[in-house]
């Protein structure tokens, strides 16, 4: 059988440190991706052959053997070798003279550490934390947010407690190098357009770029940024997706396409009719309250509220909210009185009681 040189595969020194052979590996495990190479055998290949020698050298014990037993034969890389001759000599190496390969490696690989638990379930993608996985106890290589699921290439989903015998060799999740941030404007300048200046961190330190808004952007939309992301191993770069968040403002609230705010009115407005100044997107405007209103209810001004990107506009809604002033007019005040009968300075004094009397 082949010799394996693992070392060569992931392209560092045999002296190469734990951190070195961790990047080394992940950066071919994102080069030679399946979901990025997309049939390619070659590359599928060096996928599948990154995945074994890390197994290998990212465990501790099992590179410890391994060199061991490469430094004993002076063996090279493509060499035939025939392991069993080794095997009274290593007997540690349980894999030797056992079983064929059921790891889903090479038979080179089955040979050596196919009564270690090679391939079942301590590969470099598991959920479950172990010796031999670059990540820490995650396990994940890009971040977490491919939970314990392998994809096709595995053949099946390990789950978070870890795959137990028989995985085999599982393939890397598909790296996203797209980026999120959020932006929050008002609801005039969603309403007619704005460029801005936004900074976020794009994995090479802070980066402020302009961005565009066009006029009618709607709350939770997103704005895609061409090449504003991470970095690609090829060069390029991933994409930046802005999440658009309006503030209506206070008092306002905007529901779809359509502002609803309130407005308050004194109790003689409501009662004879008045005219208010409302603020709306496009100035101010005076609006008609009719006769009779009541707290809570709305005045509807058609194609007065928002207007989206294809043009659609929505409505205004005032709603009357009924106040007192701080200080009532004095004509104001004298009706009042007239109303009640008794002067304001006698009005919510507590009337004597002087009890009742027999005729």
């Amino acid at each position: 059988m082949e010799y394996k040189d693992y070392y060569k595969i992931l392209g560092v020194e045999k002296t190469a440190t734990k951190d070195e052979i961790k990047k080394a590996y992940r950066d071919m495990a994102k080069k030679y991706h399946p979901d990025k190479t997309k049939g390619d055998k070659a590359a599928e290949e060096k996928f599948k052959e990154a995945n074994e020698a890390f197994e290998v050298l990212g465990d501790e014990e099992k590179r410890k053997k391994y060199d061991q037993f490469g430094q004993y034969g002076n063996f090279q890389g493509g060499m035939n070798i025939n392991p069993e001759d080794f095997a009274s000599m290593f007997g540690g190496f349980s894999g030797f003279g056992g079983g064929g390969n059921t790891s889903g490696f090479s038979d080179f690989f089955s040979a050596m550490f196919g009564g270690m638990g090679g391939g079942s379930g301590r590969t470099t993608y598991q959920t479950g934390g172990f010796s031999g996985n670059p990540f820490g106890a995650g396990g994940d290589p890009f971040g977490g947010s491919f939970g314990g699921t392998h994809g096709a290439h595995g053949g099946h989903s390990c789950g978070s407690g870890g795959c137990g015998g028989g995985c085999g060799s599982h393939s890397a999740p598909e790296v996203s190098y797209d980026l999120e941030t959020a932006m929050t404007i008002s609801l005039k300048e969603a309403f007619e357009g704005k460029s801005a200046k936004i900074s976020y961190n794009a994995g090479e330190g802070k980066k402020t770029i302009s961005v565009k808004i066009p006029a009618g952007m709607e709350s939770g939309k997103k704005i895609k940024l061409k090449d504003q992301g991470k970095k690609k191993p090829d060069g390029t770069y991933g994409n930046l997706m802005i999440t658009i968040n309006i503030d209506a403002g206070e008092g306002k609230e905007l529901k779809g396409l359509d502002i609803h705010e309130k407005t308050e009115i004194y109790p003689w407005e409501a009662y004879l009719g008045a005219e208010k100044i409302v603020e709306t997107l496009e100035g101010k405007i005076k609006v008609k309250i009719p006769q009779g209103i009541k707290s809570g209810q709305k005045i509807k001004l058609s194609n007065r509220g928002y207007r989206d990107i294809k043009g659609t506009r929505g409505n205004l809604y005032i709603e009357t909210v009924m106040a007192n002033p701080e200080e009532l007019p004095e004509v104001i005040k004298e009706a009042y009185e007239s109303v009640m009968g008794k002067p304001s300075s006698e009005m919510g004094k507590p009337s004597e009681d002087k009890g009742m009397t027999d005729n």
